[in-house]
C-alpha cells in the first residue's frame, strides 16, 4: 500500500510540474525582433524600406541610430520614408510587446506630414494600427492610437518632457482574452493610456515613418527597438 501511495504522489508531482512548466511557457516572452542598429545595412530578412514615388527620402544607419528623413525641396512631391519589420503577429493568439527608444526632431515646433508614427501596423496600412504619434501642443504631447479597419480611438497625453530634443522610450502591450482586447501604452516606463476599443486583430509588425507634407523635413532617430510576444 505504501508503495502505491508513493507512486501516486510522484505522479501527482509530475503532473503538477508539467502544468507549471506549461504555464511558465505561456507567460514567457518570445523574441520576435531586436535591433540596436549597430550593423549596416539593415538586415533584409528583418526589415523593409519604402518611399513614395518621386520623393527625395533617406533611410540611413548613422552612429548606431536608424535615421529616417526627407527633403521637401529635392523631390517631385511630399516625401514619405517608411521602415517596417517583416515579422508580424496577431493579438488573437499572442500578447504583443513593442519597445523602442525614439527621437523626433521638429526644427520649428510644428507637426508635418504623418506626425511620425512609431509602433505596430498591419504592413504599411495604418488603418489597422497600435501606435504613438506626436501631437499638439508641442513639445510634450503624444497621441496614443488604436485603429481597427479605419475606426480610431485616441488618447492625448503630456509626457512631461520634449519629444523633439530628448529621446523617449515607447512601449505597447497589446493582448486579448475571452472577454476583451486591450492595449496599454507606456512612455519612459509609465503607463499613460489603456484602450479597449478598436484593437486590430490582423497581424501587426513594427513600423516607423516620417513624412514632410511637402513643407519641412522631420528626421526620426531610432536608437533601438524590440518586438516580443507571449503565446497564449
Amino acid at each position: 500500500m505504501r508503495s502505491i501511495l508513493i507512486v501516486l504522489v510522484l505522479v501527482a508531482f509530475a503532473t503538477l510540474a508539467d502544468v507549471v512548466q506549461a504555464d511558465e511557457r505561456q507567460n514567457t516572452e518570445v523574441l520576435i525582433l531586436r535591433d540596436d542598429f549597430e550593423k549596416s545595412p539593415l538586415e533584409p530578412t528583418d526589415w523593409k524600406v519604402s518611399a513614395n514615388a518621386g520623393a527625395d527620402v533617406r533611410v540611413d544607419l548613422v552612429g548606431h541610430y536608424l535615421i529616417l528623413g526627407t527633403d521637401p525641396a529635392g523631390g517631385s512631391g511630399p516625401g514619405i520614408a517608411v521602415v517596417s519589420s517583416t515579422k508580424r503577429f496577431s493579438v488573437l493568439r499572442n500578447t504583443l510587446i513593442f519597445r523602442s527608444r525614439v527621437l523626433t526632431t521638429y526644427t520649428d515646433h510644428a507637426i508635418y506630414g504623418d506626425a511620425q508614427p512609431r509602433g505596430l501596423v498591419a504592413g504599411t496600412d495604418r488603418r489597422n494600427a497600435i501606435e504613438f504619434v506626436t501631437a499638439y501642443p508641442l513639445p510634450n504631447s503624444v497621441m496614443c492610437r488604436t485603429v481597427a479597419g479605419g475606426n480610431v480611438t485616441e488618447t492625448k497625453v503630456d509626457i512631461g518632457q520634449p519629444v523633439d530634443s530628448v529621446p523617449n522610450v515607447y512601449q505597447i502591450v497589446a493582448k486579448s482574452s475571452s472577454c476583451q482586447r486591450s492595449a496599454d501604452f507606456y512612455i519612459n516606463g509609465v503607463r499613460v493610456a489603456t484602450h479597449t476599443t478598436n484593437i486590430p486583430i490582423v497581424p501587426l509588425n513594427v513600423y516607423f515613418s516620417t513624412s514632410d507634407g511637402g513643407f519641412q523635413n522631420v528626421p526620426v532617430a531610432v536608437d533601438w527597438v524590440s518586438f516580443d510576444r507571449i503565446p497564449q
